[in-house]
């Protein structure tokens, strides 16, 4: 209760017999509990709903393949329907209608080419007015003319991509944040209570002091991976290299390698701090969707099991060779850095593929695939996505993708780092890495932030 602070125990989570839980709830508009997803052993999950009774009861299974991109939203007015998005069946993410009896689904928005990712909900009536799916940018389509006029205003008014952050109760405003890969973001507020004189009001800067500085555009390119698949990226150029604007370098320029630091998500079009960085100090940024990335349709996701440090690391080393053959990249002068998957793939990118890159950069790496997959959680999901440390082969694949493994194989200087904080990076065998390369005469940078965990927050760090 928000006026007095009283709690009410809504319900209390127990463990069936294999010892699991559930993972998370869904309330209805009223508070009442009515969904309950629970993980399976596999990697999949199973979606219960709660009877009037007090009982659960199974509506499906969400397998393996599915449970990344598969997920309930929140129930309608009725009560009678949810909304979820939901890949079973088909290779990308759709909005669908579920039917909270029975379980049936009906399907009320898709794209051809990315999963559905976001959806606008009328807040009174909790109904869907349009979806997004995002391929090379995020691309919204309206499900009744009310919010296609709201799009066409808010695309008329601004120059970047909108989102809309939150909603009054009576939807007469809203607060919309805009970003491009020229603004940092900005939040306005959209007041609509009349829809014939709707008004965009800037409320705030989020980063002033970077609206005055020379921002460089970011373009969206498509690279065909060696076995044929797609990878989505983003490419920025060094200011001043770029006279005609054609998105290419008038001379091949340095050029940064930057995977992102979840290995499950995807990289966008947007604003990026790092890109800009290091656009700014005459460095080409390039981040590439490399298979395992969300958002491109289960296949394209599933592709990347078992492929740390294989056919993902590929992926990148392709989007190089891609740059640099199409006059990007300057040959031999080429960097790969990132943190925590990033950081991974920048120590494998300079031990299992030698020359490739000049050096690289890596903050709080994971760096044996072995105790990282034996430490988590979730642990049968982790075994299915990267490998399975109980199998003979399966271990030895593990030990090979390791980066602590690999540190006799590295060939170009490094800038190895970690916060002390961080459960995911082991101090040790970072300290094992450095001391490989020092006694190897490697170049090496090793640094440790004590008070820092998984990311880098005090300003001197960084």
């Amino acid at each position: 209760d928000l006026a007095t602070g009283a709690r009410m125990l809504l319900y209390r989570n127990t463990l069936n017999a294999e010892g699991r839980g559930f993972a998370s709830f869904v309330a209805d508009r009223d508070n009442r509990l009515r969904l309950a997803m629970r993980p399976l052993a596999d990697g999949g999950a199973e979606l219960f709903a709660l009877e009037i009774e007090g009982g659960w009861t199974s509506l499906f299974v969400i397998s393996f393949k599915d449970a990344i991109g598969s997920r309930p939203i929140t129930f309608e007015a009725d009560g009678r329907s949810f909304l979820m998005l939901d890949s079973t069946d088909r290779d990308r993410a759709a909005l669908v209608r579920v039917d909270a009896a029975s379980g049936v689904k009906t399907v009320l928005g898709e794209s051809q080419n990315a999963d559905v990712v976001d959806v606008w909900i009328d807040p009174a009536t909790m109904a869907p007015e349009a979806y997004a799916a995002e391929y090379l940018r995020r691309d919204w389509q309206a499900l009744d003319a009310d919010a296609q006029a709201d799009l066409d205003f808010l695309d008329q008014q601004l120059s970047g991509d909108a989102m809309v952050t939150s909603r009054s109760a009576d939807n007469t405003r809203w607060t919309v944040e805009e970003s491009s890969p020229t603004s940092p973001p900005r939040t306005y507020l959209y007041d609509r209570a009349d829809l014939a004189n709707r008004r965009l009001s800037l409320l705030f800067r989020h980063y002033p002091v970077i609206e005055r500085m020379t921002l460089q555009p970011m373009t969206p390119v498509e690279i065909a991976a060696r076995d044929g698949l797609t990878l989505v990226s983003y490419l920025t150029l060094p200011i001043g290299s770029d006279a005609n604007g054609d998105a290419r370098p008038d001379a091949p320029v340095p050029l940064i390698i930057a995977p992102r630091e979840q290995a499950w998500g995807r990289d966008s079009y947007g604003f990026s701090a790092l890109h800009q960085w290091l656009a700014n100090r005459g460095y080409a940024a390039l981040s590439v969707n490399f298979r395992g990335s969300t958002g491109f349709g289960t296949a394209f996701l599933n592709a990347g099991n078992a492929s740390w440090g294989g056919r993902m690391q590929e992926d990148l080393i392709d989007a190089a060779h891609w740059a640099v053959s199409n006059g990007i990249a300057e040959p031999g002068r080429l960097a790969v850095a990132g943190a925590g998957f990033g950081g991974y793939a920048a120590l494998m990118g300079v031990s299992s593929t030698p020359g490739e890159f000049r050096c690289a950069a890596s903050f709080g790496a994971i760096t044996n695939l072995t105790a990282y997959i034996e430490a988590a959680p979730r642990r049968g999901e982790l075994t299915r996505r990267i490998g399975d440390p109980n199998a003979g082969e399966g271990r030895m694949a593990l030990r090979d993708q390791s980066p602590v493994m690999r540190a006799a194989h590295i060939g170009a200087p490094v800038l190895l780092a970690l916060g002390g904080r961080d459960p995911r990076a082991s101090r040790s065998d970072s300290d094992q890495i450095a001391q490989t390369l020092r006694s190897r005469r490697i170049g090496v940078t090793y640094l440790v932030f004590p008070d820092e965990g998984r990311t880098l927050l005090q300003p001197a760090d960084r």
